[in-house]
């Protein structure tokens, strides 16, 4: 700066330091935004200060006992550990108000406020312990993959559930059993208002009297979003995840536009035998590669012994252009290495090891994404099976890019994995509780569906299925779960009481629908404040995550009815 040089800096090294300011910078902005949001959404529905205040603080004592947590045991911000902050402040606000407004609805049936909160307690605190136990699963299912970041976010997740469980279920009764009936209901709530009801008997009408239309249409989505599906890119770049106006991208760019960009190619040799890098023949097969992989990618100049040999005869030979080459004799190699040995042998180190048993070819390139870059690699390794001597190599692609690459590859294959598990899991303990498959089968079909709509939006718009975007179906899954289980747990309760069948699905939708579109509306708020992010893959975390939601609170209203009277029939006992 104070040369007054015009100047230019990228480089690995720089862009994971600005990765982690901005991580820093996007962590006070998330817990800003999202306590407003939040606050914002409680304000309007109770328009009571009790009903914000005390939602709120229950739910900033669950991310602080998660943070300390964090600290004591001495987990570092990144960038999935930046997400639990939104995620525990969202599924913290959905049981509160799954409580809450059980609670105030008691109350305004005229019970005493003790047993209101009883009532609640018993029907709420067990499907709040449900959707806490299968969120955790959820994301201790990310507990499988063997890269530590992912396996870290999983653990911390689901630690955050369990902890915003008990603040939940002890301390909130107690703050709200602390404020007179009076004070809670006081004005005229919108949880209150009279067309609550309406909307949710109208639904329920529709699903009675439509089936076939409501089927059909969720069919037709489901079966386009599964053909939208294979359209979802697997191609990756270096920095997907950086807008084109961020500086960082920017300075990357001026390198790709202007020199040979910033992505590492690196290519490790290892001679076989009694054979060294420093061999004759050996270079000459090296040589073949580094001539290759020129005619296929713009590489900058190659960084390799070849090179090395190559640039040292140029010199000795007096900048002759002719003597740019591999000399002709060993005897002439070997004298260029011992004049080189002679001046330092720290030059020679950037091109072979000091037994001259490995050596690499380096250079960069443009970010042509994964895909161009496999390419590449598959083309490379036929040419060295067809016109290389490997009895005096071997080799392999290492470095940083090809490794990230790799890492990332597998970071979604786990991710898939781990929804795999957590389906499994997760419906393994629903068909214990409920002592029925068939009911196993209605408490994961809604939460399948919203996971392949969501993914034939990604297909629709060519976002590409990288560790970002993977990771959403695993967050989705486990938080649009809640909702399904608050109802199905509702549903039994209405059972048990001798309701019949008709009756449990209208008292179940009137008495959950309104917690159930409250709190739908609450996480896709929270999520939605993801989208300020600068980083591609928060951003998208938080859109596809706010759609899943969306996706299913759309199949528990209107498709769960549909399976309850399909699987049930109006005398089949409940457990």
């Amino acid at each position: 700066e104070t040369s007054g040089f015009a100047h230019h800096l990228s480089g690995i090294p720089h862009i994971r330091t600005q990765y982690i300011r901005k991580i820093g910078s996007e962590l006070a902005v998330f817990v800003t935004l999202g306590n407003l949001l939040i606050i914002l959404i409680l304000a309007i529905m109770y328009r009571n200060l009790w009903g914000v205040l005390i939602p709120t603080l229950t739910v900033l004592v669950s991310l602080l006992w998660i943070l300390g947590f964090m600290a004591i045991t001495g987990q570092q911000i990144n960038l999935l550990s930046n997400l639990l902050i939104p995620i525990i402040f969202v599924v913290g606000i959905s049981d509160v108000i799954h409580l809450m407004t059980k609670y105030l609805n008691e109350l305004r049936t005229g019970l005493p406020r003790q047993q209101a909160m009883q009532v609640a307690l018993r029907e709420i605190g067990f499907a709040t312990f449900l959707t806490s136990l299968t969120t955790a699963i959820g994301f201790a299912s990310l507990m499988i993959s063997r890269v530590p970041p992912l396996r870290s976010f999983g653990l911390y997740a689901s630690i955050g559930v369990g902890f915003t469980y008990l603040v939940t279920i002890i301390l909130l009764p107690n703050l709200i059993l602390r404020v007179p009936p009076e004070k809670l209901l006081r004005g005229r709530a919108l949880d209150s208002n009279p067309w609550w009801r309406k909307m949710l008997l109208w639904v329920h009408l529709l699903t009675q009297k439509r089936p076939q239309f409501i089927v059909a249409f969720f069919g037709i989505a489901v079966t386009g979003s599964f053909l939208l599906l294979i359209r979802i890119p697997l191609d990756t770049f270096l920095l997907e995840d950086i807008g084109e106006n961020d500086p960082i991208r920017k300075e990357m760019t001026f390198f790709e536009e202007n020199a040979f960009g910033m992505r590492p190619f690196d290519l490790s040799i290892q001679t076989r035998g009694d054979a060294r890098i420093t061999d004759r023949e050996v270079l000459v097969e090296v040589e073949k590669i580094q001539e290759y992989l020129a005619g296929q990618a713009s590489f900058s100049p190659f960084i390799s012994p070849v090179t090395f040999v190559k640039t040292a005869n140029y010199h000795f030979h007096y900048n002759r252009e002719r003597h740019r080459r591999i000399p002709d004799e060993q005897a002439e190699i070997d004298e260029l290495l011992s004049l080189a040995t002679a001046n330092g042998d720290d030059i020679l180190r950037q091109f072979f090891d000091p037994e001259e048993r490995r050596g690499r070819i380096g250079s960069t390139l443009p970010d042509i994404g994964t895909q161009a870059f496999e390419k590449i690699y598959l083309g490379m390794d036929q040419f060295i099976r067809q016109n290389c001597d490997t009895t005096l190599f071997d080799y392999r692609i290492t470095g940083h890019a090809y490794l990230t690459e790799k890492n990332l590859s597998y970071l979604r294959r786990s991710l898939l994995w781990g929804l795999g598990v957590a389906f499994v899991v997760i419906g393994v303990i629903m068909g214990l509780l409920f002592r029925s498959w068939r009911m196993l089968l209605i408490s994961l079909m809604p939460n399948m569906i919203p996971l392949v709509l969501t993914g034939g939006v990604m297909g629709l718009f060519g976002i590409p299925l990288t560790a970002s975007t993977a990771i959403v179906f695993v967050i989705s899954f486990g938080i649009a779960v809640d909702d399904t289980i608050h109802f199905l747990t509702r549903f039994r309760l209405e059972r048990r009481l001798g309701r019949s069948l008709e009756t449990a699905i209208r008292n179940t939708l009137l008495g959950t629908g309104k917690a159930m579109l409250i709190t739908s509306v609450v996480l896709v708020g929270g999520f939605i404040t993801l989208l300020t992010s600068d980083f591609g893959g928060t951003f998208s975390t938080g859109l596809f995550t706010a759609l899943t939601v969306l996706f299913a609170l759309l199949a528990d209203l209107f498709l769960l009815p549909i399976l309850l009277r399909y699987f049930f029939n109006q005398n089949e006992p409940v457990y």
